[in-house]
């Protein structure tokens, strides 16, 4: 009898349009790992309301574990969801609910040498690849789920042991791990805010989609021997977040993630941490607001947390650098804010901000010099005397001709201001008109200095004020007029016969 005869007659009269490779699906179980298997069978037992205690025991003979999992629960409501792949479930429909997919004890099962769920009045025994249905004497009250596992990855307790700790026990149960309790997770603080969930669409084929639902949120504290946090569903651990995250952060309703339970995709993760600054702005110092989570919440934060977090990152003025307008970037210096690198935030973050008028490029803030278009203040003799000075000076510095203007203005904090060959001065930021009655005073002297430096610095690099060739032309002003005094300009005045 060829192979092909034979297949033939040993699927004669099968009627199941698939079959179950077990060893394939052992396999693919496997990859998951023991720890979170287990968990899938603690989730089951979270998400029954009947359900108030919790037992888990965890033994290793050899490179075999023991495991059984126990609770004082309604039990199964179909014997046939123990031993049924991808039956349909009640919670596929409930966000509130941990599972559905109804994978959990078969996953669990799978990876095991032989197993039983005992549930009501029967014993659902699985051994040498069979499945056998026992009646009970007696009812059991709850389920009792357990499994003799040899993983094929050498696999440790601790490690078993050390997942199973992470899990954050609800207010409402009781969790025992070999005998020991583990207390109910103490909650640094708890919100609500919309995030997307798996939430199953009606008809007959009830296809899970994302909706966005107002949700609890909970936040809890690292223990001291904990290095990063972990997103939490409703208790269970899926994934480690980003470094440097101060805190675990347990949604309460289904998360958006993969079969596995381990992989949450960025976008949900970003919503998250949106949500966290949002409703715990003021948890967050300073050294949180510089971290990338943070970052990644700016993105998507209303326009008064971004400002907060801004301000815990930078300070409480802030503009983007232009890159074109340097003196634009300059006057937003001298004014007291602070640039920030056109590489310093993303272009989301940048979208973001820039949206919700949180922040906004320099040459729009400051692009506009307040002073060149001031209104003009009629001048005195010892303002004329000191424009002719100033231009003096210009001449024998810059080698040109420049123009001087009188103004005031309460727009801008700029004492004054040079550009395109026009000095401008702030009278009412100077202190009024008689600050020019002293032609060598050293206050004013220093400012006229700073400006005429700008006239060289042509570069838009945004960061004159900073830069060493900006200073060593400023350098080169000064020592010109230091090495001829001041008296000598005064003097190349009087004999204009320019004061009064």
């Amino acid at each position: 009898m060829s192979m092909v005869e034979k297949n033939i007659q040993q699927n004669k009269g099968n009627k199941d349009w698939l079959k179950v490779d077990i060893e394939g699906f052992k396999t693919q179980m496997m990859e998951i790992g023991i720890a979170r298997l287990i968990c899938e069978i603690i989730s089951n037992s979270f998400d029954e309301d009947s359900v108030k205690n919790i037992k888990v025991e965890i033994e290793k003979h050899g490179n075999v574990f023991h495991v059984k999992v126990n609770d004082d629960g309604n039990g199964f409501r179909n014997i046939k969801e123990i031993f049924t792949l991808y039956a349909d479930s009640y919670k596929r429909a409930d966000p509130t609910k941990r599972g559905r997919f109804n994978l959990g004890e078969k996953q669990f099962i799978a990876l095991c040498l032989d197993a039983y769920i005992k549930t009501g009045k029967v014993n659902v025994v699985f051994k040498g690849k069979k499945r056998e249905i026992k009646r009970l004497s007696k009812k059991f009250e709850g389920t009792e789920v357990f499994g003799r596992i040899k993983p094929e990855i050498e696999t440790s307790k601790d490690e078993v042991m050390n997942f199973l700790e992470r899990i954050a026990v609800p207010s409402d149960k009781k969790l025992f791990v070999n005998g020991v309790e583990k207390l109910p997770t103490e909650i640094v603080k708890s919100f609500n805010a919309k995030l997307k969930t798996p939430i199953a669409s009606k008809g007959k084929y009830q296809r899970l989609v994302n909706r966005e639902r107002d949700t609890e949120v909970q936040l809890i504290d690292l223990s001291s021997d904990e290095e990063q946090g972990w997103l939490y569903e409703k208790g269970i651990p899926i994934c480690p977040l980003v470094d440097n995250i101060r805190w675990h952060i347990n949604v309460q309703q289904k998360v958006p993630q993969v079969m596995e339970r381990n992989v949450v995709n960025a976008g949900y993760l970003k919503s998250v941490y949106s949500a966290v600054a949002e409703n715990c702005v003021d948890m967050i110092t300073d050294e949180d607001a510089g971290q990338s989570w943070v970052s990644d919440a700016l993105e998507s934060t209303s326009g008064d947390t971004s400002r907060k977090l801004l301000e815990k990152r930078y300070g409480n003025e802030n503009v983007i650098i232009s890159g074109t307008d340097y003196r634009a970037n300059e006057r937003a210096i001298e004014l007291g804010s602070h640039l920030i690198g056109g590489n310093e935030l993303s272009k989301d973050i940048k979208a973001n901000l820039l949206s919700n008028g949180v922040l906004d490029y320099a040459s729009k803030k400051f692009g506009t010099n307040e002073i060149e278009i001031a209104e003009s203040v009629e001048e005195n003799s010892s303002m004329r005397f000191f424009a002719e000075i100033c231009k003096e000076v210009a001449r024998d510095s810059l080698k040109k001709e420049i123009s001087v203007r009188f103004v005031t203005t309460k727009h801008t904090n700029e004492l004054a201001s040079y550009g395109g060959s026009a000095l401008y001065w702030n009278v009412g930021k100077l202190g009024g008109k008689s600050v020019f009655d002293n032609p060598s005073s050293p206050y004013l002297l220093g400012i006229l200095i700073h400006e005429l430096a700008h006239d060289k610095f042509g570069n838009n690099d945004g960061f004159a004020h900073l830069s060493h060739e900006y200073l060593h032309e400023q350098e080169r002003v000064a020592g010109i007029c230091f090495s001829k005094g001041i008296s000598h300009y005064i003097e190349i005045c009087k004999r204009g016969k320019i004061l009064a």
